[in-house]
Formats: C-alpha cells, sequence, structure tokens
C-alpha cells in the first residue's frame, strides 16, 4: 500500500477527477501527504492520536464538512464505523466525492477489528479478543497489534469488505474503481458517463506504469535484503568490493528502467495531451448543461404562471361558493314561506271542520224542533184542526228560511274547498321552484373550472353543429338565452332528465343544449313559453320578457 502513496497513481486520480480538497482520516503517510501536496491540493486531516490534527472521532468529525472532493478513509477497521462513516459522507456531499478505502485487506476485510470496542453499540459489536490467530504453515500463530479482533470472519455486519457490499448494494448510482495492483485499496466514485470516461483514461495511464512499479518494488525489496544482510553480519569494505561486480550489474538494471521511465514519461505527456482535449470536450459539455438550466429556469416560470391561474381559479371557486350560498339562503326564505303556507292550511282546515260541526249541530237542532212539533201535533191534533193551515205556512216559512241557509252554507263550504285547491296548487308550484332551485344549485356548483374552460369552445361547438344560415341566430340566441332571465335551469334540468348527467351538463351548458337540440326536439325552458314556431320568434320572446 506504501508503493501505492509513493507512485503516480494518486496524482493522476486526483488530477483526472479535478479534486481540490481533500479530507485524510487516521492515515498518517508521509508519502500519501506528499503526494496529495504535489498535485496541489488542499487537505484536512483527522487522527485521533495526533495533536497535529483534528483529534475528534471520525464519525463526529466528519459531520462538520461538507462538498469536499476526496477522502481517504484508514481509521477503525470495523463495519459499523465505515458504514456509518459512507452515510455521513453520501448526506453531507451535494454530489458523492471519492472515496478511498484503505482497511480492506488482511485481517479486516471480511472481520471487525476495534481500537476501542466500547465506541461501537453492543447490537453492532462482534465477539472480540486482544489476540488474533493466524494460520500459517497448518500452525497457528497468535499475535497482539494493540487492536481488538473479532472471533470470527465472514459473518454479516463483520469487516471492511462487508460494509462497503452492503453500502454499494442500496445505493445503485456508486460504483468502484478497480486497480490490480492496489487490492488493499478500495476507491469509490459516483457514476456517470464523464467519470466512466475519467476512469478508463486513469486505467490506461496506471496500467501502463504498472509492470515498472512492480519491478521497482521488486528492486526494492532486493536492495532491502541486502542491506539487511549487511548490517547482520557487519560486513567488510574488502567484501563490499568483492561485491561490487554485482553491484555494477544493478546500477546496469537500475540506468534500463530509468530509460524505461523516460519512455513512460513521453506516454504521460501523450497522454496528457488527451486529457487536455478531453477537457475541452468537456468544458463544451458543461456550457450545453448550462443552457439546459436556463430551459429548466424557464420552465419553471412557466409552472409559476400556472399556479398564479390556478390561485385565480380558486378565487372564482369561492366567488361561486358564495353565490351558492346566497342561494342557499333564498332556499331557506322560500322554506319558510312553505312552513307558513303549511300552517295557513292547517288553519282553513281547522275552520272546515268547525263549519261542518255547526252545521251538523243545527241539523240536529231541527231534528229536535220537528219531532218536539209533531209530539205537539199528536197531542193537540184537536187543538190544531183549526190552525193546521197557518202551521203549515210556517212550515213552509221554516223550510225555505232552513234551505235558504243550507245553500248558503253549501256555496261557503264550496268558495273554502275552492281556496284550499288553490293554496295546495301554490304550495305545488312553490315545491316545484324549490326543486328546480337546488338542481339549478347543484349545476352550478359541479364543474365550475372546467366549464370555465371549455367556455368558448362551447361556441365553436355552435358552430360546427349549426347550419350556415343559422349561425348568426343561433349565436344571438345563445347568448341572449345565458343573460335572460326567462330561462330556468333548474326547470330545464329538471324538465329533462337525461341532461343532468351527461356531457352537456358536465362540460358546457343547458343553454348550448337547447340551441343545438332541444328547440328540435320541442323541449320548454319554463312553464310559460310554449311557442316553438322559429328561432327568430323565440328570439323576439326573450328579448321582451327581458324588458
Amino acid at each position: 500500500m506504501n508503493d501505492f502513496y509513493n507512485s503516480d497513481a494518486i496524482s493522476k486520480i486526483l488530477k483526472a477527477f479535478k479534486v481540490n480538497n481533500v479530507i485524510i482520516s487516521g492515515i498518517k503517510d508521509e508519502n500519501l501527504i506528499n503526494s496529495i501536496l504535489k498535485y496541489n491540493a488542499t487537505f484536512t486531516h483527522i487522527n485521533t492520536n495526533n495533536s497535529n490534527c483534528i483529534s475528534e472521532n471520525p464519525l463526529n468529525a466528519l459531520r462538520k464538512f461538507e462538498n469536499y472532493d476526496a477522502i481517504f478513509i484508514d481509521d477503525d477497521a470495523n463495519w459499523y464505523t465505515l458504514i456509518n462513516e459512507l452515510k455521513i459522507i453520501k448526506n453531507t456531499n451535494s454530489e458523492f466525492p471519492l472515496v478511498f478505502i484503505c482497511n480492506n485487506n488482511f485481517p479486516n476485510k471480511k472481520r471487525d477489528s476495534y481500537s476501542n470496542p466500547d465506541n461501537i453499540p453492543d447490537n453492532f459489536r462482534q465477539e472480540y479478543s486482544d489476540k488474533l490467530t493466524i494460520n500459517f504453515n497448518n500452525e497457528k500463530n497468535i499475535i497482539s497489534d494493540g487492536f481488538y479482533h473479532a472471533c470470527d470472519e465472514n459473518t454479516p455486519k463483520n469487516g471492511v469488505s462487508t460494509a462497503i457490499e452492503d453500502f454499494l448494494d442500496k445505493n445503485s448510482h456508486i460504483g468502484t474503481i478497480k486497480i490490480n495492483f492496489t487490492k488493499e485499496i478500495c476507491i469509490l466514485y459516483p457514476k456517470s458517463q464523464i467519470n466512466q470516461k475519467r476512469i478508463k483514461i486513469i486505467e490506461k495511464n496506471i496500467q501502463t506504469d504498472k509492470n515498472n512499479d512492480l519491478n521497482m518494488s521488486d528492486k526494492l525489496i532486493e536492495n532491502q535484503i541486502l542491506l539487511s544482510y549487511i548490517n547482520k553480519h557487519k560486513i567488510s569494505d574488502d567484501n563490499l568490493i568483492d561485491m561490487n561486480p554485482e553491484i555494477s550489474k544493478n546500477d546496469g538494471i537500475i540506468k534500463d528502467y530509468e530509460t524505461k521511465i523516460r519512455h513512460q514519461t513521453n506516454q504521460i505527456d501523450l497522454k496528457d495531451s488527451e486529457i487536455s482535449r478531453f477537457e475541452s470536450d468537456l468544458s463544451l459539455k458543461e456550457s450545453q448543461i448550462k443552457n439546459i438550466e436556463i430551459k429548466l429556469v424557464n420552465r419553471d416560470r412557466k409552472i409559476n404562471d400556472l399556479e398564479n391561474q390556478l390561485k385565480t381559479a380558486k378565487t372564482d371557486l369561492n366567488t361561486l361558493e358564495q353565490e351558492s350560498n346566497n342561494k342557499n339562503d333564498k332556499i331557506n326564505t322560500l322554506e319558510n314561506q312553505l312552513k307558513t303556507a303549511n300552517s295557513d292550511f292547517d288553519f282553513l282546515a281547522r275552520k272546515i271542520n268547525e263549519t261542518a260541526d255547526e252545521f251538523s249541530k243545527r241539523e240536529s237542532d231541527y231534528n229536535n224542533e220537528i219531532g218536539s212539533l209533531n209530539n205537539k201535533i199528536k197531542q193537540n191534533k184537536i187543538d190544531f184542526k183549526n190552525t193546521e193551515n197557518k202551521l203549515n205556512k210556517q212550515i213552509k216559512t221554516n223550510n225555505k228560511e232552513l234551505t235558504d241557509q243550507l245553500n248558503t252554507f253549501k256555496r261557503s263550504y264550496t268558495k273554502n274547498l275552492s281556496e284550499l285547491d288553490h293554496e295546495k296548487y301554490c304550495i305545488s308550484c312553490l315545491r316545484e321552484e324549490i326543486t328546480n332551485n337546488k338542481i339549478e344549485i347543484e349545476y352550478l356548483k359541479n364543474n365550475s373550472i372546467t366549464k370555465k374552460i371549455l367556455s368558448p369552445i362551447g361556441y365553436l361547438y355552435l358552430i360546427i353543429k349549426s347550419k350556415p344560415k343559422e349561425i348568426s341566430l343561433n349565436i344571438k340566441l345563445y347568448q341572449t338565452l345565458k343573460n335572460s332571465k326567462c330561462f330556468d335551469i333548474g326547470f330545464y334540468l329538471h324538465d329533462n332528465k337525461d341532461l343532468i348527467k351527461s356531457k352537456w351538463c358536465k362540460y358546457f351548458s343547458p343553454e348550448l343544449h337547447y340551441i343545438c337540440k332541444g328547440f328540435e326536439e320541442d323541449r320548454t325552458f319554463n312553464k310559460k313559453y310554449f311557442n316553438r314556431n322559429s328561432k327568430k320568434e323565440l328570439l323576439e320572446y326573450l328579448l321582451n320578457c327581458d324588458e
């Protein structure tokens, strides 16, 4: 991993992604810091054990930073810490940055390690030990490296690699940059077409230098072994002279590598020119993106205009609701009048009953009087013989008076019945008017906004459905009907119930239906008008009616 920090791979990746701000969490590697400084990027170092850096738990410190371009993570190597660091990085950056995860190696790949287990919640902390068991040549070797390690591995929510996999499963817009010779490091980046092209350029550049870096690493290891051998056995200068041929041979190899490095440098310069070309293309794409943003701003303005229209429509709706409330007040007034008419009807009914009772009483008195007279006649036949004629005359006179009274009562009774029938007819008319008003109110409530929007289309529909000679007359008649009090919408809908749920009431108006179809179908729009001879006569009638 130190070879990766010491190579040009970091500067190439940072340059390709145009990184300016870098966060370093936990890593104390001078080669890494030198690579960042060489690229000329600003960085902030988070390390709980270093007084020269931000000394704070990374989970707390990371929340204080936002909108940085790259971050190197090499701190507490466990599932809980890494998964929460990645979530914080995602939430505190408008665009997900480059993330270098440097603990993706043994023993942390599928096994948690804790510097302080108490910092991990109980339900996320694996069973751990301060010893790490390593199998080598079929023998168990127990080491103590100052960390606490999970006893088990390859279990859920355990290890750095598991945290990376779990995070990528829930964030499909984030991918990984794979560099073959740095398997210990996992690099996360936001997926996009531009970033895909950047990664291809990075892979080509790093692939070109890969073999040389490996050979140089092998040579470095060889020299280190030689140096270790010299220090261990304290080889004298004479022995070193004997080794001069080998050293000269190694110097020749080094010169060959220097030649190869110069050749690779020329290729890098060529790639840099290609990158410059690509950056010019990228600037062109950015100008296109700005144009798209301008279009989006214009679209937002159109949306604001539509919202203003919606507010106007809501105001109109409130006005209609106010008119509906006024109609309801009128309905309440009519209902009160109906209650008064019902009370008058009850009064007339009581009066008729009282008249009938009086008539029955008079008839009973008459019968009693006749009976008394008959008894007197029987008892005083002799006395009444002489006065029989006089009595007969008196009886005739009484009968005439009684007949006159009876005829008077009949005329009064007939008059009362006629008044009662008239009241019933008025009540029936009043109820019918109330029903028509309710139907009209319901019609005005429903789809008021739709009718307003489609109102201009009504004229177009009227022109299409009219004969050429009748277009002007039909338009005048339609405008007159809309503004005329003679057209009773409630009566028209109540008398033609098939129109209530039809498209005419839903999208247009009853007046438009009457002009297009109702007149030809002999339908009426109020109780009084029955003349259907011609539309001209109807227009004259409406004009006179309004006057």
